[in-house]
């Protein structure tokens, strides 16, 4: 047969394009997704054609226009469907595998490395009374609901909510760049949070030996919503900056928060004692680290139970349909490792962030060079002068001695028992009611006061 030449140009256009479809994770031992499936797809594109050309060929083309365009429509159908399953099968399911590679060592973290040896001539904190007052502060005084507490001092701040707004967050973000793609850039646009005043047990710095102390908190509840953007850039794109811009929300629920941590505190006596013996330097945080000899975290666990955690798109600058497979895909992904976020955040707790932090109080306390309260460091007093009166041979100190411990004393004719009775009528109580010029005015910033006074001493 003899064959026919011309040359032309075939312009096709897509609209109404529609994608459906379901995929499958399937999850292994530990509960996590090890591998997607792109269990069913459909592609419907609707195509029309233009030939542009003269002679024969072109006659031809636009007289077969329908029967071409219905077969190159099947034909992208199958290629798009055999794309995206390769995408899921392949490039999802690598996805999630270095995804679990990278969580499951915080799931079953290794046990602590045992605390440093504590040498002789440290504080003890087995019944140490300086300790019992700072717990009865802590504990009592501010403790989830004392006078104090950390609930009315959040209800303060919140009118009476316990709940926090932070909107039109900015700078909260961050840029990756994909070589020879482009770059995402995933950022931070409002904060909001609830059951800030839902503190319940609460309880510091409770010695379980001589140098160990254990705190023990709870939070029962803890909502938080975050607004956040993902914007997806692509070199060479026809128009410069284009991009695609997508908005999420992350909802999460949690209840019964659990944090307890175990401390080991090695704090030099004597120089302790010298810091307690001058109330300047109390106050002194450098002061308190240069008696430590070394704080370890020995162990710090956080427990929870994850009521809801959602992900959901919307707003973008894509279709309302887009957004919600976006959702879905989102929820099957949430739902999938939903369990394994407690023992996740616990193994970060328990490993990392512990192992930082006592890296950090070890770089601390070996950095001071001795400057702070140098003055209480030496163990041992200075040498007394001669000519200095020596109290054993002293018959004024005898004297005294005599009418302190035996005139007075607790039992003596003129004893402080029998004093406070006499003006007490033999009760030994003594009441202040009233007492309202006992004030301070305490200012915070930037616009508050905070006012502390006695009511009455009983």
């Amino acid at each position: 047969f003899p064959s026919i030449h011309a040359n032309g140009e075939v312009n096709a256009s897509a609209t109404d394009t529609q994608f459906s479809g379901s995929m499958l994770l399937k999850q292994d031992s530990d509960g996590f997704a090890n591998a997607a499936i792109l269990s069913a797809c459909e592609v419907d594109l609707q195509l029309s054609f233009h030939f542009q050309g003269g002679g024969l060929v072109g006659w031809i083309a636009s007289i077969l226009k329908s029967v071409l365009g219905g077969l190159i429509d099947e034909q992208i159908d199958k290629v798009a469907c055999t794309q995206i399953s390769g995408l899921v099968d392949i490039n999802v399911t690598n996805f999630l595998q270095e995804l679990n590679d990278d969580i499951r060592p915080y799931i079953r973290p290794p046990p602590p490395v045992p605390p440093p040896i504590v040498p002789p001539g440290m504080v003890s904190f087995s019944n140490n009374s300086a300790l019992e007052v700072v717990n009865f502060l802590l504990n009592d005084i501010v403790g989830s609901d004392g006078p104090f507490g950390i609930n009315t001092i959040i209800n303060q701040f919140t009118n009476g909510t316990g709940n926090l707004n932070i909107d039109n967050i900015l700078g909260l973000n961050y840029t990756v760049p994909l070589p020879s793609l482009g770059s995402v850039q995933v950022g931070v646009l409002s904060l909001h949070l609830e059951g800030l005043d839902s503190w319940g047990k609460w309880s510091l710095f409770d010695p379980v030996n001589d140098y160990t102390l254990n705190s023990f908190t709870e939070m029962t509840m803890l909502d938080m919503n975050v607004t956040f953007f993902v914007n997806v850039s692509v070199d060479g794109l026809a128009h410069a900056g284009d991009s695609l811009y997508e908005k999420g929300l992350l909802i999460v629920k949690l209840r019964d928060n659990q944090l307890s941590t175990s401390l080991q505190v090695a704090l030099n006596e004597t120089r302790a004692s010298g810091i307690i013996s001058d109330p300047m330097d109390w106050l002194n945080a450098d002061c308190w680290l240069e008696a430590l000899y070394s704080l370890n975290i020995t162990t710090a666990y956080f427990n929870m139970t994850v009521d809801d955690l959602e992900l959901l798109a919307f707003g973008g600058n894509i279709e309302k349909q887009v957004d919600e497979a976006i959702s879905n895909f989102l929820k099957l992904f949430t739902t999938i490792y939903s369990k394994a976020i407690p023992p996740f955040f616990n193994g970060v707790i328990a490993g990392p962030l512990r192992e930082a932090g006592n890296q950090w109080i070890y770089e601390k306390i070996h950095s001071l060079n001795g400057s702070f309260c140098a003055h209480q460091i030496s163990p041992h007093p200075p040498p007394v002068p001669e000519g200095m009166v020596k109290f054993p041979d002293s018959p004024v100190v005898t004297v005294a001695g005599f009418v302190m411990n035996e005139v007075v004393g607790t039992s003596g004719p003129f004893s402080i028992n029998h004093i406070f009775n006499k003006l007490t009528d033999d009760t030994g109580t003594l009441k202040f009611l009233n007492v309202s010029t006992l004030q301070i005015e305490i200012p915070i910033e930037p616009s508050g006061f905070l006012y502390l006074g006695i009511d009455q001493i009983v």
